[in-house]
C-alpha cells in the first residue's frame, strides 16, 4: 500500500500561498492603474473551442472561474479521497474533529451572513440572500502559509488538522455551488451526466490505472454538466474521487498518487494564481463610494472574522466533549482556538462563490471587498495569536 505523500501536501499548499499572493497584487494593481483597460480585456478576451460541428465560446474569465478551476476541484477530490484512503482520516475519531470543525465553520458564517443582511434588506429585492455562502469557505494555499511562518514550533499534527479543516471545508462548498448555485437541469444534459457518472463507477469497479478513460470522462461529463446548467467545475470532483486509491498489481504507485503528484503544481503555481489575478480586480475607487460598503461586504467580513473561528472553535469543543472526536496528538485547545482563525481567510472559493451569486455589479464588488477585508483581518488575527500560543512553553496550555 502506497504511503500519502503528506509532506509533499503539506509543502505544495505553503509554497503556493506567495505566488497566490503575487498574483492577487498584480491584479488588484492592474485595476487600479492605467493598466485597467488593458486588464478588462484580457479578462473578455472571447476564446472558442470548436470539435467538429459543435463550439463552446466564452471570455477568457469564463475559462479561467469554470475551465481552469475545474482542475482546482479536481485536486481537492484527490485530497479527499487519498485522506480518506490512507491519510489523515485513518483514525475515525481524529478524523472526526475537522469534519466537525469544518461544519460549525460553514453554518454560523452563514447564519451571521444571512441575519446581517436580513436586518438590512429594507425593502430591497431579497437577490442580497444568495450570497449567503460566501463567507463558509477556506483558502488551503494562505492559511497553511500563514501556519509555516511558525516552522520548527507548530507540531505537524496541528498542519494536518487545518489542512484537513481546509479540505473538508472546500468539499462542503463544492456541494454548495452543486446545490444551491445552479441552473434547471434539462433532460439531455441529465442523460448525459448519468451515462458519464456510470462511466467514472465502471472505470473505479475493474481498478483502471490508466488515466486517460478518466481525464476523456470528466471532460464529457464537464460538457454535460455546462449543458445542463450545473457548475460544471464539479466534474472535477467527481472524476477525483472515481480514480483508485490502491496500486495496481504491475504498478508501483497508485493511479491516485500519480495524478496528484502531476496535478499539484499546476494547480499551486498556475491554475490558482491565473484565478487570482482574474478576480482580484476589485476596483478601490468605487470604495470612495460610502454605499459600497453594504449589508453585503458587512455580511462577508463579518462571517469570514467572526463567523468561521466562532463556528469551528463551537463545533469543535462540542465533538471533543461528546467523545465523537479527540484533540489530535501534541495540539492543544489554545492552538486550535489560533487555527480557527485561520479558517476565516476565504479568499480563492470565496471570490469564486461571491462570483457565482451576484454575477457582476455593485453586490460582487462589495462581495470582493468583504473577502479582502475580512482574509486580511483573519490573517493577521491567526497570525498573531500563533505567535502568543506557540511560543508557550510544552504542557502550559490546557490539553484535552
Amino acid at each position: 500500500m502506497s504511503v500519502f505523500p503528506v509532506k509533499l501536501l503539506l509543502r505544495a499548499k505553503t509554497d503556493s500561498g506567495l505566488p497566490l499572493g503575487a498574483a492577487a497584487v498584480l491584479g488588484l494593481v492592474a485595476a487600479n492603474t492605467p493598466l485597467a483597460e488593458m486588464y478588462d480585456a484580457f479578462l473578455t478576451l472571447p476564446v472558442i473551442i470548436t470539435v467538429g460541428t459543435a463550439e463552446i465560446g466564452h471570455d477568457l474569465r469564463f475559462w479561467i472561474n469554470d475551465g481552469l478551476m475545474t482542475v482546482f476541484f479536481f485536486l481537492i477530490g484527490l485530497e479527499v479521497k487519498r485522506a480518506y484512503a490512507h491519510g489523515t482520516a485513518a483514525h475515525r475519531e481524529q478524523a472526526a474533529l475537522p469534519v466537525f470543525a469544518a461544519l460549525g465553520g460553514v453554518l454560523v458564517p452563514a447564519l451571521i451572513f444571512l441575519a446581517v443582511n436580513t436586518a438590512a434588506l429594507n425593502g430591497e429585492a431579497p437577490m442580497v440572500l444568495r450570497g449567503w455562502a460566501v463567507p463558509t469557505a477556506t483558502d488551503i494555499a494562505f492559511a497553511l502559509a500563514v501556519l509555516a511562518l511558525f516552522r520548527g514550533r507548530a507540531a505537524a499534527s496541528l498542519k494536518l488538522f487545518l489542512m484537513a479543516l481546509a479540505i473538508a471545508d472546500d468539499l462542503i462548498a463544492v456541494l454548495i455551488v452543486a446545490v444551491f448555485y445552479t441552473g434547471t437541469m434539462a433532460p439531455a444534459p441529465f442523460v448525459a451526466i448519468m451515462i458519464g457518472i456510470a462511466v467514472l463507477a465502471a472505470l473505479h469497479r475493474f481498478r483502471i490505472s490508466a488515466s486517460v478513460p478518466y481525464l476523456l470522462t470528466g471532460v464529457g461529463l464537464w460538457v454535460a454538466l455546462l449543458a445542463a446548467g450545473v457548475h460544471p467545475t464539479v466534474a472535477g470532483v467527481m472524476t477525483a474521487l472515481a480514480i483508485p486509491s490502491d496500486p495496481h498489481p504491475h504498478r508501483r504507485r497508485a493511479l491516485l498518487t500519480r495524478m496528484y503528484e502531476a496535478v499539484h503544481d499546476h494547480v499551486s503555481f498556475f491554475v490558482l494564481p491565473l484565478f487570482a489575478f482574474a478576480n482580484a480586480g476589485l476596483p478601490l475607487a468605487a470604495f470612495a463610494d460610502a454605499a459600497q460598503w453594504n449589508s453585503v461586504a458587512l455580511g462577508v467580513f463579518l462571517g469570514l472574522v467572526v463567523g468561521k473561528p466562532l463556528g469551528v472553535v463551537v463545533a469543535s469543543m462540542l465533538a471533543l466533549w461528546s467523545g465523537l472526536a479527540k484533540l489530535p496528538e501534541h495540539v492543544t485547545r489554545t492552538q486550535l482556538f489560533a487555527c480557527s482563525l485561520l479558517a476565516g481567510i476565504g479568499f480563492t472559493m470565496s471570490l469564486f462563490i461571491g462570483g457565482l451569486a451576484f454575477g457582476t455589479g455593485m453586490h460582487e464588488t462589495a462581495s470582493r471587498g468583504g473577502v479582502f477585508a475580512g482574509s486580511l483581518v483573519s490573517a493577521l488575527l491567526g497570525y498573531l495569536a500563533l505567535k502568543r500560543v506557540l511560543a508557550e512553553p510544552e504542557g502550559t496550555a490546557g490539553r484535552a
